[in-house]
């Protein structure tokens, strides 16, 4: 990955979460990148439904290999967070670039796992 697309990933991404058992829920990452690593802060917005709609809030860590992204989601008293593999890819007009990938849940949490979407709007930092 090019040093421009490393520089890209830093800032303010939104998107969903599509868990398999069949609700959504709305996702926002502040992410810096330096070199391959990613560290950062999440937010999930847990729906109704589920149990009571909440807010999940935490740490990420993770690499940046080529055009692919490892993210791990500190969640809470879990030993092990939500881990998150992701490609790259650019967004069209509408967003600098957009992540795209699948989400391994622990066995103990409120998610079972699916498929994640995020933007990086171009008017946001």
């Amino acid at each position: 990955m090019t040093t421009e697309k490393q520089q890209l990933i830093t800032g303010q991404w939104e998107g969903k979460y599509l868990d398999v058992r069949g609700y959504s829920c709305l996702v926002s990452f502040k992410l810096e990148s330096e070199g391959e690593v990613v560290k950062g802060e999440f937010e999930i917005q847990v729906p109704q439904g589920l149990h009571d709609s909440h807010t999940i809030k935490g740490q990420v860590s993770g690499q940046l290999r080529d055009n692919k992204l490892s993210l791990e989601l500190e969640i809470g008293k879990l030993k092990e967070g939500l881990k998150y593999q992701a490609e790259l890819s650019d967004a069209g007009s509408h967003a600098t670039l957009a992540m795209m990938g699948t989400v391994h849940s622990p066995s103990k949490s409120d998610f079972g796992g699916g498929v994640w979407i995020a933007w990086k709007f171009k008017n946001q930092n």
